[in-house]
């Protein structure tokens, strides 16, 4: 019903006051704004600018159409620029899933050169634990991974990996709760383990048999364990402190710990179209797991 350049005219003599200026930042002859006004005064059935003094200005009715038009018009400017990113073949949007047990640097600096050499592209980074990130994958909810799972065939077939580095996981319980008697002493505490709560049935690394806390991230859990309400296995990175100050203790429990090491990739569906971005991350991934980037 009104064409968009119509539309700029109108919000251009709004916010500049005068017909003059705006064509002047429009870059638009005056009579050019002065018809594009016209053509949607007669499209609304109603004056938009008052003409009666020195200066135009906007009616009343004028006022309120003109806020809905600046919306109108961002939306067109922000269509436009969508439409010359896909023309370029480059993705308007890239969405990473990571696993929230892996520290930011890890990965991070992935996106180091990304504003420079992308600048259209808009990145969004969802942190989830378990085997949400494949969940996500598998689904065509997001273009890219990082997890931990280091066997995802059985998750979902069709998905190809980069390594990207490891984790160290560490068993740890508050040093106060310790006697000469473990498991005593932590048959009385729950087994604290971070949850998909998507997957109301997961329950990683649980002890069989042992009771158990569930929750939704490893900070959490390393607070909890922290205040002695539990124990279990968390990132080393996450308790260095505690563990140098002996608040907590490294312990191993029916076959769970000391210490483990878990690696972590980059995915991708591997018959999926991979836009421009998508194949920077995975090939600076490639690289930097050769030894040849960093």
């Amino acid at each position: 019903m009104f064409a968009a350049h119509d539309l700029a005219a109108l919000v251009a003599v709004a916010d500049s006051g005068s017909v003059h200026r705006a064509a002047s930042v429009l870059g638009r002859t005056q009579p050019a704004v002065t018809q594009a006004i016209q053509r949607l005064e007669e499209a609304v059935g109603f004056a938009l600018l008052d003409r009666s003094g020195y200066r135009v200005r906007l009616t009343a009715r004028g006022e309120t159409f003109v806020k809905r038009a600046r919306v109108a018009v961002s939306q067109a400017r922000d269509l436009r620029t969508f439409a010359s990113v896909l023309s370029r073949g480059v993705e308007a949007r890239l969405r990473l899933a990571v696993h929230g047990a892996i520290p930011l640097e890890e990965w991070t600096h992935l996106l180091a050169d990304v504003p420079q050499e992308f600048p259209d592209t808009v990145l969004e980074v969802h942190a989830f634990e378990g085997d949400a990130p494949f969940r996500k994958l598998a689904k065509g909810e997001c273009d890219l991974a990082i997890a931990l799972t280091s066997a995802p065939d059985r998750h979902a077939p069709g998905i190809e990996r980069t390594a990207l580095g490891e984790l160290e996981f560490v068993t740890v319980v508050q040093t106060r709760r310790l006697t000469s008697d473990l498991e005593h002493d932590l048959a009385g505490v729950p087994q604290i383990l971070v949850a998909d709560f998507d997957d109301p049935s997961s329950a990683f690394g649980v002890v069989e048999g042992h009771r158990y806390w569930r929750v939704s991230d490893h900070r959490t859990k390393a607070a909890f364990i922290m205040t002695g309400a539990g124990w279990g296995s968390v990132p080393a990175v996450l308790v260095e402190a505690p563990l140098r100050d002996g608040s907590l203790s490294v312990i191993t429990y029916r076959g769970v710990g000391p210490r483990s090491r878990r690696p972590f990739f980059l995915y991708r569906k591997r018959d999926a179209a991979h836009g421009p971005l998508a194949a920077f991350l995975w090939d600076r991934c490639a690289a930097a797991a050769t030894g040849s980037v960093r």
